[in-house]
């Protein structure tokens, strides 16, 4: 099942069906990043991947669990090109895609690997962790799949990949 299936899946369950299995965090918008954010942010990263703008076309922000997606100006987990701003000497030519709760940034390399690192390391890339190869990996494998246990354990959103199948 590739990532956008995954996450259409997550769509039709409520709220009240993840708090009862324990899981809080979890926020899937029902529509996508507008298209005229997503061209200036194309014309800023001309690297950009397929999959990547594809994911943004379908959601505008995403919260699964510890990991909060950027989106537009308009998603509830802060704006990419704006976070972007933040960092643009540290991290050249890189895009941040999400954070988790310690505020702590994932990005897309300009290599097109996806790297964490600690806010509080920023500009230090020894300091930064690989994640995933690509983006496609990093939702199907990291935030939805077999390798989520290796950063969160087996906690209540680790079951759930598990009930769906995405995780042995």
């Amino acid at each position: 099942m590739n990532f956008i299936d995954k996450l259409q899946v997550l769509k039709e369950f409520d709220d009240t069906y993840f708090s009862e299995k324990g899981i809080y965090f979890i926020n899937i918008p029902h529509s996508g990043c507008p298209g005229s954010y997503i061209e200036s942010l194309k014309k800023a990263y001309p690297q950009i991947a397929n999959d990547y703008v594809t994911f943004l076309s379908s959601f505008d922000g995403l919260e699964l669990n510890d990991i909060r997606f950027l989106g537009s100006n308009l998603s509830p987990y802060g704006d990419i090109m704006g976070t972007a701003s933040w960092f643009t000497e540290e991290l050249p030519g890189s895009i941040p895609i999400a954070h988790d709760s310690a505020g702590d940034i994932f990005y897309i390399h300009r290599d097109g690997k996806i790297y964490w690192i600690m806010i509080d390391n920023l500009g230090e890339e020894t300091y930064a962790e690989l994640i995933a190869e690509n983006f496609v990996d990093f939702i199907n494998e990291v935030c939805l799949g077999e390798r989520y246990v290796e950063r969160y354990g087996r906690n209540e959103w680790y079951q759930f990949i598990k009930s769906q199948g995405w995780a042995e």
